[in-house]
């Protein structure tokens, strides 16, 4: 006679248990939107149609680094929560990151910083 193995609950429990938290879009979306506007702010292309003199933006050899950073950060933050690589495996996090970490790297070295 074979023997009947029987389905346990506890996984079906435990999933039943765990709520999944959607990330909070529309945070993510303003901060993503400040950035935008700290960026173009930033290059001094606006300035001329707001009244404020030209002279405010960054100079190139500070701005260009500067927007680098800023549109990094938001990439990994589109990254993180719009694809939703907070929430998955580890392995993707570091399939993706990982050349965008080398690419920055050849990024930095090729600026000529004089």
């Amino acid at each position: 006679m074979a023997k009947e193995y029987g389905v346990s609950r506890g996984d079906e429990v435990h999933e039943m248990q765990h709520t999944h938290q959607h990330p909070p879009y529309m945070t993510i979306f303003y901060l993503l939107t400040a950035l935008t506007i700290i960026e173009v702010s930033s290059t001094g292309v606006i300035n001329r149609y707001v009244g404020l003199s030209p002279e405010i933006a960054l100079p190139r050899s500070i701005g260009v680094p500067f927007l680098l950073v800023v549109s990094a950060i938001k990439a990994v933050m589109v990254a993180m929560f719009y694809m939703h690589l907070k929430y998955d495996k580890r392995l993707y996090s570091v399939v993706i990151g990982g050349p965008l970490i080398f690419a920055a790297i050849f990024i930095v070295l090729t600026i000529h910083w004089g």
